[in-house]
C-alpha cells in the first residue's frame, strides 16, 4: 500500500500568518510542538475524557499551520470518542500520530523558509 504524501493546506498557513506575523507563528508552532510532544508521551497513560480533550485541542490549533490531514483524522477520533465507538480507535489513533509526523515535517519545512524578523 502507497503512503499519500501529506501536503499542507499553504493557503490557510498564509491566512494565519498574516493574521498574527510570522514572528508570532514562530512561537505559536514552538508552543504546539512541546505541547503536542508532551501529548504523545502521555497519550497511552490517558482515559478517553483525556484523549478527546487532546484530539479536540489539536483539531482546532493544527489547523493554524495548514494541517489538514492531522485536523480531519483529529475530529474523527474525537467524534468516535464523543459516541463511545472505540473499536479500532488505538489503530486510528496509531495513524494519527503518523498523520502528526508527516504533517510537521511539511510544518518545519515551510517555517524554515520565513524566518522571523525582529521587530
Amino acid at each position: 500500500m502507497q503512503t499519500k504524501i501529506l501536503k499542507l493546506n499553504i493557503t490557510r498557513f498564509d491566512e494565519y500568518k498574516n493574521i498574527f506575523g510570522i514572528k508570532k507563528i514562530h512561537s505559536l508552532w514552538n508552543d504546539f510542538l512541546a505541547q503536542s510532544l508532551k501529548n504523545w508521551q502521555d497519550i497511552d497513560k490517558s482515559d478517553w475524557e483525556e484523549k478527546r480533550l487532546i484530539f479536540h485541542s489539536w483539531r482546532s490549533s493544527s489547523q493554524v499551520f495548514g494541517m489538514d490531514d492531522f485536523s480531519a483524522i483529529c475530529l474523527v477520533i474525537e467524534d468516535r470518542i464523543i459516541r463511545h465507538k472505540f473499536n479500532g480507535l488505538d489503530k486510528m489513533i496509531v495513524k494519527s500520530q503518523e498523520i502528526f509526523e508527516e504533517s510537521i515535517k511539511q510544518v518545519i519545512l515551510t517555517l524554515s523558509k520565513t524566518e522571523p524578523v525582529n521587530d
